[in-house]
């Protein structure tokens, strides 16, 4: 009597696919959390320059100088006394931060008192530079 072989998979070579995507996702999930900080990272550091150029032009709208101050835990800021948040993914999870905890006076004429902010993430860091004569922010790594 002839035995049909039926059509699947044995156990051995469903497990041994198993150890190579297993194997595969070790080697590529580091590479995949580190691409997704820096993104974090870009983020963060566009939003907080956006803010920033938004303070000088509310400064220069209402004729008036304008205090931008980052709070102590670096996740948010003060214009003027009055607290904000951040919007950005990873400072509302609290992995990334602003340092140091600075104060920038925008004046009614378009220039700041300059100064340097940096977000640090786990692994890598961006930093907003504002200018003190032009007043405008501008990310470098």
């Amino acid at each position: 009597m002839r035995r049909l072989r039926q059509a699947g998979f044995t156990l051995i070579e469903l497990l041994v696919v198993l150890a190579i995507i297993g194997l595969a996702l070790a080697v590529v999930m580091p590479r995949l959390e580190a691409g997704s900080e820096a993104i974090a990272l870009r983020a963060a550091a566009v939003e907080l320059r956006g803010v920033l150029r938004a303070a000088r032009s509310t400064a220069i709208t209402a004729n008036r100088d304008l205090l931008f101050a980052i709070d102590p835990a670096g996740h948010g800021y003060a214009l003027d006394g009055q607290p904000h948040g951040f919007r950005s993914g990873g400072f509302t999870s609290h992995v990334l931060h602003v340092e140091p905890a600075a104060r920038i006076l925008f004046y009614a004429t378009g220039a700041t008192s300059g100064g340097r902010l940096t977000i640090r993430g786990r692994r890598d860091e961006r930093s907003v530079v504002v200018d003190g004569i032009a007043g405008l922010g501008a990310i470098v790594q």
